[in-house]
């Protein structure tokens, strides 16, 4: 919806000038004579002074005639002050009065943000950090947990503990960019310095400070898969080793653009010259489910020390 915004300059001048108008507007019917008479404001003769005098004790008729001439006189020249008002009330208002038409949208802050996307994509293009993909060997069956010939993906939970809070894959709107922009990857909120953990077993291909991601550690899984780690305070891995799942690569922090300590994961999978994040919110949950029951590679990086909450 257009519409045209009116803003006032300063105030003050305003209301002293509409002061002084209610002001003059009181006092002047006291002040002008009737438009019958003719004339605004004029001295008495001496004779016309000399029956008013005699008819003030005459009744309220006289009062008021010898009230309406003593006016006229202490209002001489009441005429030109009049003009002289009208001038300078018509100058504020033209100093006070400042009209500044716009078109803009309704001002309510629901409004002006844009409706969010209806669907939420299951893949998301992301920037390549990594541009020599890792392909480990086969790995023997202790080493390839969780991972199961034939069967569906699985991942082991990244953190020691179960996040305190989670903010999903998805939309999230920008302030900064006042557009919703996908967020390709799952947000554990865990007290800092928590160890975090290897999803599935990988080489270690990238360890480095990214922009917006802070500290970030990349897995990479073999056949395009890699997992992303960001937001890390420090890491306890380099470029080529070789992790098993549940292993500790390093510790929550708040590093890059985190208002607070987290760790970013994301799920990723080269299709071609692209990288794709996928949604790893019904993984994750699985992983969340099976923590009571964590084989033991889980069960000892949960037995890690790290900061109470």
């Amino acid at each position: 919806m257009n519409c045209a915004r009116v803003t006032l300059l300063p105030a003050g001048i305003e209301l002293v000038s509409i002061a002084i108008a209610a002001c003059w507007l009181m006092i002047e019917p006291a002040v002008a004579e009737p438009a019958s008479a003719g004339v605004l404001c004029s001295r008495p003769n001496a004779a016309t002074a000399d029956r008013a005098a005699k008819r003030i004790g005459s009744g309220s008729s006289g009062l008021f005639l010898g009230a309406r001439y003593n006016a006229c006189n202490l209002g001489r020249g009441c005429l030109n002050a009049r003009r002289l008002l009208l001038v300078v009330l018509a100058f504020c208002a033209s100093l006070g009065l400042a009209v500044q038409a716009e078109p803009r949208l309704d001002a309510s802050p629901d409004q002006a943000i844009p409706p969010r996307p209806a669907q939420v994509p299951a893949e998301t293009p992301v920037a390549d950090v990594v541009l020599a993909s890792a392909a480990p060997a086969q790995l023997s069956q202790e080493a390839a947990w969780p991972l199961r010939a034939g069967e569906p993906l699985r991942l082991v939970y990244p953190l020691a503990i179960q996040a305190e809070e989670v903010d999903p894959y998805g939309w999230r709107y920008s302030d900064s960019r006042q557009a919703w922009r996908m967020h390709a990857g799952q947000d554990l909120v865990a007290p800092e310095g928590t160890p975090v953990l290897a999803m599935i077993p990988g080489h270690v291909v990238l360890v480095e400070e990214l922009d917006g991601y802070g500290l970030t550690v990349v897995l990479d899984h073999g056949r395009g898969w890699q997992t992303l780690y960001a937001h890390l305070l420090s890491a306890s891995v380099q470029p080529g080793d070789f992790l098993p799942a549940a292993s500790p690569m390093g510790q929550v922090g708040q590093s890059g653009r985190a208002s607070g300590p987290h760790l970013h994961v994301e799920l990723r999978r080269r299709d071609g010259d692209r990288m794709l994040a996928l949604d790893p919110t019904p993984l994750i949950d699985q992983a969340t489910r099976l923590l009571p029951q964590a084989p033991p590679p889980l069960q000892q990086a949960q037995g890690l020390p790290f900061p109470s909450p």
